[in-house]
């Protein structure tokens, strides 16, 4: 009962009742049972991340409306109908990705309608311009929208590189005699690595502190042992020749992840942007309040898990197709 709500993101594995549903349907590969076993696991923690994330969202642009805030009536009705319809349909299809969950092929179509109707709602509100969105139409007003517009774009665009990333890692390591998912893999790195280089440049003059940089250094680390390992990565290998020559990317992945969770929480305790705290009490006025905070971050783990759960489809799906390594193409559908 536990794996359904704290799924083992590296390598899960399927217990006996879920591989014995799983024969039951004709899936007889293990590797395969135990993908779509941390498949149905992530698709249930991301429902529970899509509730809070709804419910964060719809109690703050309520507040802000009650509160008679800088959005016009249009604005704010915007802000709270087509981010909770994007969610619950997000919901729905999400929970028939859970139900479903051996059905890879049959229901992939859905998961993509959902995850696409999710991930596009805040690329659609930011089309409307700040004239019909704002009371208020002066420059500093129309700035403060464009700043809250570009920031609210960051996070589908981050969990689109995230997911993918770890997607095809996941597909690569549950079938190590696949290519295609360690292609992915390694043609991903140089990318996550541009925008980590951008985001840790404009930290260097915006803040004080050294959390950030620490934070964006330690994701360099965690990303460049894929590049130096490509030709591990990419080749098809044996499980024991491909974990065997994974220890050293593991390690060093591992010491990256530290390096940013420590960047992470003392950037949020002790950097300070022009003067203001990033994260604090609302008396110390900072750029982040606890309650956008909390919404960020049910925000990016719903965007990442959804995400994460339909490129990890569609990576496997490809595998299966090119090498027919994972199951045959008739266990899944």
């Amino acid at each position: 009962m536990l794996r359904t709500f704290f799924p083992n993101f590296h390598r899960g594995v399927a217990t006996n009742n879920e591989r014995e549903i799983l024969q039951r349907k004709g899936i007889t590969n293990r590797a395969q049972q135990d993908l779509l076993a941390w498949r149905r696991s992530t698709l249930w923690t991301a429902v529970g991340a899509l509730c809070v994330s709804g419910a964060i969202n719809l109690m703050t642009h309520s507040g802000e409306w009650n509160a008679g805030f800088l959005y016009s009536d249009f604005g704010h009705k915007l802000r709270i109908i087509l981010p909770l319809l994007a969610t619950l349909m997000a919901i729905v299809t999400t929970v028939i990705g859970g139900c479903a969950w051996t059905g890879l092929l049959r229901w992939r179509g859905v998961m993509l309608c959902g995850a696409a109707v999710y991930l596009s709602a805040p690329f659609l509100l930011s089309m409307f311009p700040a004239s019909i969105m704002l009371k208020s139409d002066t420059q500093m007003a129309n700035l403060d929208y464009a700043l809250t517009i570009g920031a609210s774009l960051l996070i589908p665009v981050y969990s689109l590189l995230a997911g993918l990333f770890r997607g095809a890692r996941i597909v690569k390591e549950a079938s190590p005699l696949t290519s295609s998912a360690g292609l992915v893999v390694v043609l991903l790195v140089p990318i996550n690595l541009a925008a980590i280089g951008c985001f840790g440049l404009m930290t260097v003059h915006l803040t004080t502190g050294w959390g950030l940089q620490i934070a964006c250094i330690g994701a360099v680390i965690a990303q460049l042992p894929y590049i130096i390992r490509a030709s591990t990565v990419i080749t098809p290998l044996a499980r024991d020749e491909f974990d065997r020559q994974m220890i050293p990317v593991r390690w060093i992945r591992l010491l990256g992840i530290l390096m940013m969770s420590v960047g992470i929480v003392w950037a949020l305790i002790a950097t300070s942007v022009e003067g203001r705290p990033l994260l604090g009490p609302a008396d110390q006025h900072p750029w982040i309040s606890s309650g956008n905070f909390l919404r960020i971050i049910a925000h990016l783990l719903a965007n990442y898990l959804i995400l994460l759960a339909v490129f990890c489809d569609f990576v496997d799906l490809a595998a299966v197709k090119s090498s027919r390594t994972i199951a045959p193409q008739t266990n899944v559908d």
